[in-house]
């Protein structure tokens, strides 16, 4: 699966391969690399993440990625948890994308790329208060 995310800090695809293997593009360029499985719950979340990504792009010395599931009991809560950052952008689905970029004044460049699926009482929702669809495109590999 591909999902690509139209965000405030331009657009960025994120590749899903086998198992923990994942791609992620942004300024037409491809970081290829593999999660790690969370052991124990952080921030309240299991899933896949990795810390120390360093991606060969200009400039950028540091990169998080990570994704999980997200449990709420209402749509209430999701949305309110949601619309805390800025760049958060989610489709009526539940599927969630952040993606950030952050340049030092020496130009240095920190990325951070979250997608989660948000589930409310188990589920996934059919349509989220503030979802932004257009914003948010899946594609199946072939």
């Amino acid at each position: 699966m591909i999902i690509i995310a139209q965000t405030s800090q331009g657009v960025v695809e994120i590749h899903a391969g086998k198992t923990c293997e994942r791609g992620f593009k942004w300024d037409n360029e491809l970081f290829q690399t593999e999660l790690i499985p969370r052991p124990e719950r952080w921030c309240g979340h299991l899933g896949l993440y990795h810390p120390q990504l360093k991606p060969p792009h200009k400039n950028v010395v540091h990169m998080v990625a990570q994704e999980y599931q997200a449990h709420y009991q209402s749509e209430s809560e999701a949305v309110g948890s949601l619309n805390k950052y800025s760049e958060d952008i989610y489709n009526d689905s539940g599927l969630h994308v952040r993606f950030t970029k952050q340049i030092s004044p020496s130009g240095e460049i920190f990325i951070d790329i979250l997608v989660s699926q948000i589930l409310i009482n188990g589920e996934k929702p059919r349509k989220l208060q503030g979802s932004q669809n257009s914003k948010i495109n899946v594609k199946m590999n072939t």
